[in-house]
């Protein structure tokens, strides 16, 4: 399994968010097998900005699955949604993949805020829990709060990522 805090690992993250539309497209070409992509149809209806948004999101959760996934247009779509400004509600089926499509705009652009509010205890346990992973070796998403009726302190976080953010 890939750390997502190893150095090295980071070293590529970092690269993959400074590259270019063009080199992007090469290296997604070139690493992603097509049938993990997104349908052409609509990377193709994106503007180059979001087209970007969206290569860097697959290569990047491509490396951090050990090469066997990419998000899926869901999640790319709702991700795209916060990272234009939007408010936005998402209502999927369990494990069609919401939490991926709250992380992607972060791990993208890892200084972003965002409030999560979560109508189920045991999903807000999970998403705070998803989150907060990596916060005691320096690493986390320090900026996504999850909203739920217990305090991270109260489940047992005492240097939570929301209390150094």
């Amino acid at each position: 399994m890939i750390d997502p805090w190893d150095p090295s690992v980071q070293i590529v993250i970092q690269a993959i968010r400074e590259t270019s539309l063009e080199e992007l497209q090469v290296a997604v070409g070139a690493l992603i097998p097509l049938n993990l992509m997104p349908a052409a149809e609509f990377i193709n209806a994106l503007s180059p900005n979001e087209r970007t948004d969206v290569f860097k999101a697959c290569l990047i959760i491509y490396v951090l699955s050990d090469c066997t996934m990419v998000p899926r247009q869901l999640q790319l779509q709702a991700a795209l949604a916060e990272l234009a400004g939007f408010d936005s509600t998402l209502i999927s089926g369990t494990g069609s993949g919401k939490t991926l499509a709250i992380a992607i705009p972060h791990i993208l652009h890892p200084d972003r805020v965002s409030f999560v509010i979560s109508p189920l205890k045991r999903l807000q346990i999970t998403q705070v829990r998803s989150f907060v992973i990596g916060s005691h070796s320096g690493g986390c998403m320090p900026n996504v709060l999850c909203f739920s009726g217990q305090s991270l302190r109260a489940m047992g976080y005492q240097d939570s990522c929301s209390e150094r953010g």
